[in-house]
């Protein structure tokens, strides 16, 4: 609005801010501003005065602070988790109806839940299980324990040879829970589902390191919420 018109009269609700303008005595009109939603894995600005507290993560254009910022830091940070695609905000379960706050990363999605014990009031939420709440993984015989593989009665899965090296060396069953697939190939690529995250084998990583890591179950999450595009569709052949 120029600053030699007039406003008044303004209306508000939820979605708009409307008001008369008035440039002269004999004139006036309607003007509106659609008031929208800002989205948590909307992209923010760079602090004016960098703080210790709040992290400011410029590949993705997001907050990380307090809990969250501490066990990204802890736990690997980017090679591990990603880097976060939301900014903190409260969610409601759609099963419990309990509120949590939660910050989705590339890889996870971090809750907070001031119920539990002081050390594990952070943790990661159950993605791998709620991504694929809607598939069926059969259960596999026991089978005897060794040094390079493991059975697991509270799900009827095992982890093996590299799965189970890199489930060992980042935490176990603190940090990603119970296996609650086999391994299978999916899209091309050996995976494995556990209740917190989803394993990944890379056979052409230049690193051995990088040759397990976490499949991207915080994206996924979100690209299903809407709050992300999802990615094209690889139409490669389908004309042939």
């Amino acid at each position: 609005m120029a600053r030699s018109q007039q406003a008044y009269a303004p209306a508000v609700s939820s979605r708009a801010i409307a008001w008369f303008s008035r440039s002269d005595m004999r004139r006036s009109r309607v003007q509106a501003l659609a008031l929208v939603e800002r989205l948590p894995t909307d992209p923010r600005d760079p602090p004016a005065v960098p703080s210790p507290d709040n992290m400011y993560v410029s590949e993705t254009k997001h907050f990380m602070s307090s809990g969250f910022k501490s066990y990204w830091q802890a736990h690997g940070g980017p090679a591990l988790f990603g880097y976060p695609l939301t900014e903190e905000f409260t969610e409601v379960n759609p099963t419990t109806g309990q509120e949590r706050i939660v910050q989705y990363f590339e890889r996870v999605k971090m809750e907070y839940d001031p119920n539990a014990p002081e050390d594990s009031r952070i943790a990661l939420a159950r993605l791998g299980a709620d991504l694929t709440a809607d598939r069926d993984f059969p259960a596999v015989p026991p089978t005897e324990n060794s040094g390079d593989r493991r059975y697991f009665p509270e799900t009827g899965h095992t982890i093996a040879y590299g799965f189970k090296e890199f489930w060992e060396k980042h935490g176990g069953l603190a940090i990603f829970g119970f296996p609650i697939s086999e391994e299978f190939t999916e899209n091309g690529r050996t995976v494995q589902y556990f209740e917190r995250a989803r394993f990944e084998f890379n056979p052409d990583a230049t690193s051995e390191d990088d040759k397990v890591m976490l499949g991207l179950l915080g994206r996924e999450a979100l690209q299903r919420l809407g709050w992300l595009p999802r990615p094209p569709i690889d139409t490669t052949g389908l004309l042939e």
